[in-house]
């Protein structure tokens, strides 16, 4: 699993194996808002598998796939957040920009990983609260009898629920893109162009 090029670049296979985030101070969820959020998420579980098994090109995927996180994920959040200290310098002449690649590239993500999200079913093993989110812990099954492990943060809203992170292969989605994020901000010295081109790049995976 590739971790650098060697330039300092954080390798696309990073984004998913960077590092593990500790689960702590976890508390039981009660059984009526685990009912809820159980349906909520096998719906976009099935959604996201249902087109990871289409087999339709990869810019169409990506397209559907953006569809499904707008309706699904918090874009908008994980995207500020993984600017981390930079957040403070996007201008309101960029931030519709940024915001807009950041989610091309988080459906570009999961294209490229594709492959982990070609289940037929999601299996539930627990759902726990911390602090004001919770956290789900899952399993892909594939028709093979196979099953990938894969954790979902979720934030209750006035209408349900929204996704606001997702662990696969042990590691949060929005960790590593935080660790990409800074680090491209950090070697363009607060310049957004490097980082921007970064971003765009997705398109060609």
């Amino acid at each position: 699993m590739r971790e650098s090029d060697g330039t300092g670049r954080i390798g696309r296979r990073a984004v998913v194996a960077g590092g593990m985030a500790a689960l702590m101070g976890l508390s039981w969820a009660g059984p009526a808002a685990a009912e809820e959020l159980d349906v909520y998420l096998n719906r976009a579980a099935a959604d996201f598998m249902t087109l990871a098994r289409s087999g339709v090109a990869k810019k169409k995927m990506r397209e559907k796939f953006a569809g499904l996180l707008q309706r699904y994920v918090d874009i908008r959040s994980i995207s500020l957040t993984s600017l981390g200290p930079y957040q403070k310098q996007l201008t309101p002449e960029i931030k519709d920009e940024f915001l807009k690649l950041s989610e091309a590239y988080i459906s570009a993500f999961f294209v490229y990983y594709i492959e982990e999200f070609q289940g037929v079913s999601l299996a539930v093993k627990s759902t726990s609260k911390q602090g004001k989110f919770t956290t789900v812990i899952s399993n892909v099954m594939f028709s093979d009898g196979d099953a990938k492990p894969v954790r979902w943060r979720l934030m209750p809203t006035g209408s349900g629920y929204r996704i606001q992170d997702v662990n696969v292969r042990g590691v949060w989605l929005s960790i590593s893109l935080k660790e990409r994020y800074t680090d491209k901000m950090k070697r363009g010295r607060g310049d957004f162009a490097p980082l921007f081109e970064e971003l765009r790049s997705a398109e060609t995976w």
